[in-house]
């Protein structure tokens, strides 16, 4: 079962909203969070200023996933792991799905 694009979405803003959050913090060095039960470990192995980029590179790659998520897949390339190009690849200039010979024409969940 394909998960709706509405749920990708929201994931994907979550995600880059945590990762901005992640980042200001660590760059404005707030002291609570730093100093929070959760991030005792990271400012105990790395120090503060490696914790710091610790949460910097958190923030990041929480954003390169959200980002992820967002991107609609017809922009995917033929090569995608996903396997969702196809689709694309079989749309008239219409924008409808071409059906391929010994299959149900599409349908897209997003409408």
């Amino acid at each position: 079962m394909a998960v709706p694009y509405g749920l990708e979405l929201f994931s994907g803003v979550c995600s880059v909203l945590m990762g901005l959050y992640s980042i200001v913090a660590a760059v404005r060095d707030w002291d609570w969070f730093m100093n929070h039960r959760q991030a005792a470990l990271v400012v105990l192995v790395f120090r503060r200023s490696g914790g710091r980029l610790v949460y910097i590179a958190v923030g990041v790659a929480l954003i390169v996933i959200g980002v992820y998520y967002i991107v609609p897949d017809d922009c995917a390339t033929p090569d995608d792991p996903r396997g969702r190009a196809e689709v694309a690849d079989r749309r008239d200039s219409a924008g409808a799905t071409a059906p391929t010979e010994g299959s149900l024409p599409h349908v897209d969940q997003r409408d």
